[in-house]
């Protein structure tokens, strides 16, 4: 970010000159998370709930609004990884939040638990640089299980 470019992004309110809050507008909020994408945290469910609670009070933010925010933080839309463009251009598409909301959260509540057995197994190893990284790969090993749990289950029922 250059230290010339405006903040009409950020909404700033004093009260009584003590107490002070910043406002983000909720589209460069989610630029922000997807930006982090951070499988571990809550990066993707927040951005579906921001998405739905806008959507419920009838003001719902567009994909161009999105690609908006995104370039004016980033200076480019593909400043985002190419999971984070997918992720926002098909939940922006399908439109079901809520939905996709409980599903996500139920993901990444999965996914966090996961580094966390690592940390026990293998201590400090898991170092901010290298979190996503392994937090990706330990869910593509739990996916991979998972996909081969099922095709046994179905194998089993095929053959009763």
């Amino acid at each position: 970010m250059s230290s010339e470019r405006s903040f009409e992004f950020i909404k700033d309110k004093s009260y009584s000159n003590v107490l002070s809050f910043r406002n983000v507008a909720a589209e460069y909020l989610i630029a922000m998370k997807l930006q982090s994408g951070r499988q571990y945290k809550d990066d993707l469910s927040d951005v579906l709930g921001i998405l739905n609670e806008h959507k419920k009070r009838g003001t719902p933010i567009t994909i161009e609004q999105e690609q908006k925010a995104v370039i004016d933080l980033y200076g480019d839309w593909t400043a985002l990884s190419e999971v984070s463009q997918t992720f926002i251009e098909n939940v922006m598409e399908d439109g079901r939040f809520e939905q996709l909301y409980k599903h996500t959260e139920q993901g990444e509540q999965e996914t966090k638990e996961l580094p966390i057995q690592f940390e026990k197994d293998y201590p400090s190893t898991i170092k901010e640089t290298n979190a996503d990284s392994i937090a990706g790969k330990l869910q593509k090993k739990v996916d991979k299980a998972s996909i081969l749990a099922q095709l046994r289950q179905r194998q089993t029922k095929t053959i009763e």
